[in-house]
């Protein structure tokens, strides 16, 4: 039987780190991006919301989308 390599490796604690920087990086683009909106093209606040929920809902059905292209076509 082989020997179980632990959860908490250097790969692991790397990817965590990784995640937690560009979570907040995400969304901070996101605000940023309604208030140049907002104050540079003049758009309503149910225009804003719209553009930001599109923009989200887009990222999370490219997320999987992106990976299983990355899978097959090679990294």
């Amino acid at each position: 039987m082989p020997a179980k390599e632990p959860l908490w490796s250097k790969n692991f604690i790397l990817i965590c780190v990784g995640q937690f920087l560009m979570v907040p990086a995400f969304y901070a683009a996101m605000s940023t991006f309604t208030l140049f909106l907002e104050t540079q093209m003049r758009l309503s606040g149910a225009l804003l919301g719209a553009l930001a929920s599109c923009s989200i809902v887009s990222a999370i059905f490219a997320r999987p989308l992106a990976g299983h292209w990355l899978d097959t076509l090679g990294r």
